[in-house]
């Protein structure tokens, strides 16, 4: 049986994704950047950084970029369409919203308190994912969500139930966001608890904690970690990327290369006015970019006894597993029941 995953451009045999960043952003910004009216980032300026960022990754062998910018962030599938089709990348979005002090919680924080909350979520996850967004017919493959450092607050939590009962129903993965890579166990044991199969589950950031105990005890709930901040280093208690590479060459050479994802997290685009680094902060960052795994990452690992197929795994098969979950095999039949109910 042929499993295929949606992509902005539609179905892809999951067999064709290739060579697969997992998180990155083609532009990003947090709620509340529409306000700012003196900057209006115009489409066409979107498409041309879009194409280039394309052209770069594809020279190191990228066939596939995850995009998981939020509702609440930023996500323009229409024009991540026309960057799809201008530079043959595949291309895969999210539904979903960040974790609260990121994103734009106050409306279902609203409707939590009234009682509507979750209810209302789950109709807008299971219809973008049955019937794509708006009237674009553009259908995300997997669902954003989010934690705050050391918490989970009420609102992510409920974010969080959902994204568990839509990934249940659908068999469409989750990918959590952390700060810091905290919360990796509770939003695993949260998840899995209500339903969500753990092979369906990406805990985001565990670069952003250096404690090896601790990542293993978030493998050993069977879900995904990925390492993808390499290039954001050196401020807001960020380990620096030597560090990130000491603990993943230890993880690896623990036997959880199976469960691995490696990105940069990059933002291409900052929505509205873009920001003015400080000298400190931009000498820290002047490597992230969304190819520096490629240059400057992975041949230290290969140095570090890193294989050729170690790397094809965690870049390749990992996330193609991700997206040809067992749990998929159900999801044509759920979401045309739920689209026959809307």
């Amino acid at each position: 049986m042929i499993k295929m995953v949606n992509t902005v451009l539609g179905p892809v045999d999951v067999n064709k994704l290739g060579k697969t960043l997992m998180h990155e952003h083609f532009w990003f910004s947090y709620a509340g950047y529409t306000g700012n009216t003196l900057y209006v980032n115009e489409p066409e300026d979107l498409i041309k950084v879009g194409l280039e960022v394309a052209e770069k990754v594809k020279a190191h062998g990228v066939q596939t970029i995850v995009d998981p910018t939020g509702l609440d962030c930023g996500r323009m599938p229409e024009i991540l369409k026309e960057i799809a089709e201008g530079s043959g990348l595949n291309i895969i979005f999210s539904t979903g919203y960040s974790y609260e002090a990121e994103g734009g919680a106050a409306y279902f924080r609203w409707k939590q308190a009234i009682g509507q909350g979750e209810e209302e979520l789950y109709e807008l996850y299971m219809s973008e994912i049955t019937n794509g967004v708006g009237k674009t017919g553009i259908k995300p493959s997997f669902i954003k969500v989010g934690t705050s450092l050391n918490v989970i607050t009420p609102y992510e939590e409920m974010n969080l139930r959902v994204a568990a009962r839509v990934s249940k129903e659908t068999g469409v993965p989750i990918c959590s966001h952390t700060e810091q890579g905290t919360m990796g166990p509770e939003v695993a044991e949260l998840l899995i608890s209500e339903g969500a199969d753990p092979r369906n589950i990406v805990i985001y950031h565990m670069c952003g904690n250096t404690d090896i105990s601790y990542q293993k005890r978030v493998l050993e709930k069977g879900v995904y970690c990925a390492y993808d901040r390499f290039g954001i280093q050196g401020f807001v208690n960020c380990p620096r990327d030597e560090e990130r590479i000491t603990v993943l060459m230890e993880l690896i050479e623990s036997g959880y290369v199976n469960q691995i994802m490696m990105s940069q997290d990059m933002v291409n685009v900052w929505l509205g006015k873009p920001p003015a680094w400080p000298d400190e902060m931009k000498k820290n960052l002047e490597k992230w970019s969304s190819t520096h795994i490629f240059e400057n990452i992975i041949p230290i690992l290969k140095q570090g006894g890193v294989t050729e197929e170690q790397i094809h795994t965690i870049l390749v098969e990992n996330p193609k597993k991700l997206f040809a979950s067992e749990a998929v095999e159900k999801e044509n039949h759920i979401l045309q029941s739920f689209s026959e109910q809307l």
